[in-house]
């Protein structure tokens, strides 16, 4: 369970009740905007333990992806550029909390490539994404960030607990290693998601699911046998 923090956060306090209830330290990727727009959430993120990762400064585009759908590197998108984004957010967390960020980051709208993340990777940066195949139908997006019901990709709150209960139907290791994406804000005046997490959080602990951490995924992948 993977959750985005770009400037807003109208939710986070609900959402981080939810994870606290059930026992459950999470990724979070946040922007140096939400940081110093909203210490007091950083703070307790922190101390109840969950894994602060970088989402860049201030959230900007860094592909051609919005325009033309492709992930060609915008001009204006250089090796300084996006390692200084990477690191005001990482001091910013620093100041705040005198911790380091975990060293994953997350491109702001799923935007990024070969290129972008090798320059990252320079600085000390993993990217994760979120689980992706083929088509949105193989994919651990939430839409939660949809708030217009009438949007083909619009998800309710059963219908988005559904597709991560049933993700892993039919495969051997079910949703294991499966990554989800859900945000820390909410257009949503009603049908919202993460009033649904209580619920998804204790089907999934009920299914023997275990929830982890980004580096706790990673290191259990290291140190499972061929």
């Amino acid at each position: 369970m993977t959750f985005d923090g770009g400037s807003e956060a109208n939710v986070v306090g609900e959402i981080l009740d939810s994870l606290r209830a059930a026992n459950v330290r999470v990724t979070i990727f946040l922007t140096g905007q939400f940081i110093r727009l909203h210490p007091d959430w950083v703070r307790r993120m922190a101390a109840d333990g969950h894994e602060i990762a970088n989402h860049t400064d201030t959230h900007p585009h860094l592909t051609t992806y919005a325009t033309n759908h492709r992930q060609h590197t915008l001009p204006n998108v250089t090796r300084e550029f996006l390692v200084g984004q990477l690191r005001r957010a990482e001091e910013s967390f620093r100041t705040l909390t005198g911790k380091a960020m975990s060293p994953f980051w997350r491109a702001p709208y799923g935007e990024h490539n070969g290129e972008l993340r090798a320059w990252a990777a320079e600085a000390g940066y993993r990217h994760v994404s979120w689980t992706q195949g083929a088509g949105t139908a193989e994919d651990l997006d939430t839409r939660d960030w949809v708030a217009d019901r009438s949007s083909r990709i619009y998800r309710s709150r059963e219908q988005i607990a559904a597709r991560i209960l049933e993700f892993g139907n039919g495969r051997p290791e079910g949703l294991s290693g499966g990554i989800v994406l859900m945000h820390l804000h909410s257009n949503r005046q009603t049908d919202r998601p993460h009033d649904g997490l209580p619920d998804l959080l204790r089907a999934l602990q009920g299914q023997g699911y275990r929830i982890v951490t980004i580096s706790q995924l990673l290191e259990r992948l290291r140190t499972q046998p061929e």
